[in-house]
This record gives C-alpha cells, structure tokens and sequence, in this order.
C-alpha cells in the first residue's frame, strides 16, 4: 500500500470523528471526581485550561499522530514473490540489500526497534564474514555475494 492511498484526505475524515468521540469520552473520565486529585492540570496541549471541544480539536490536530509500523513492504523469503532473499539481497537489483523492518514478513506482537537491530546486526555479521573470509582464504561458509547481491549464495572452499 503506498502512503497516497493511506493518507489521503478522504481517508483522513473519515478518522477524525471516531477520534475525536474518544478524545471526548477521554475528557468525560477525566473530569470524574474520582480522578480530582490525581489529575491536577491538562498536559496536552500546551497552555490549554479546559477540557472543553476546541481543546479537543487542537489536542488532535498537534498531538495525534500514527504508531504504524510499516513491515512486509520489502517481505524476505526464499519464493519468488518475496522482494528480499534471505542475505537481504533485493531481487532484480544489483548491490542492494534492505536490513530494517520492511523485511519482517509480518508485523510481530511487539514494537519493530529490537528486530530492526537484529536485521541489520544480521547483516552485518554475513557482510563481515564475507569480507574476511575473502582476506583469508575463508573456510566452508555460505557467505553474500559481495560482488553483486544478485540473490545467489556464494560458497568458497579451500
């Protein structure tokens, strides 16, 4: 899906009065007396004193935003439908690989941070031993092709 389709105005109206319903009921359990000593001022936004619907409306137009993690737009795999081989490697373009979330097949259960950093750390240590294995005559390892990442596995023996 490109971000044209996500975001496009339609697409934005259509979020705002569901939005602003919750920011309502929000500001309904806020008000609670309950909840009177516990909440003594409004944080967001800035300077706002009341809870009333213009500071809705300003609360959603400076301070939503989207926590959509974008994974599986570059999806590796071994089939042919897959954009990222398993080195990483994008299928049909030389020299490039993709080491980020956009190579998750699907979306995991927790936030993207951690595996991004495995992937590229992944990367890293096949790039690495590529490289050195090339220095030192390597051993019997399945290493990235270097040379171009046309989605092949190079294997070097002594």
């Amino acid at each position: 899906m490109t971000p044209s389709v996500v975001f496009t105005p339609e697409a934005e109206e259509q979020l705002v009065d569901p939005l602003m319903a919750g920011l309502r009921i929000t500001a309904e359990i806020a008000r609670e007396s309950a909840l009177s000593n516990i909440i003594e001022s409004i944080a967001r936004p800035l300077d706002a004193t009341a809870l009333d619907e213009p500071t809705l409306e300003r609360a959603l137009d400076t301070c939503a935003h989207s926590v959509h993690h974008q994974v599986g737009t570059c999806r590796m795999g071994r089939d042919q439908a897959s954009v990222v081989d398993p080195q990483l490697c994008v299928r049909g373009v030389n020299g490039l690989r993709i080491a980020e979330a956009s190579v998750m097949p699907t979306i995991i259960r927790g936030h993207t941070h951690a595996p991004s950093v495995l992937i590229g750390e992944k990367l890293a240590d096949m790039v690495l031993l590529a490289a050195n294995s090339s220095i030192t005559g390597g051993g019997d390892h399945h290493l990235v092709d270097r040379d171009n990442c046309n989605s092949s596995i190079s294997r070097t023996s002594n």
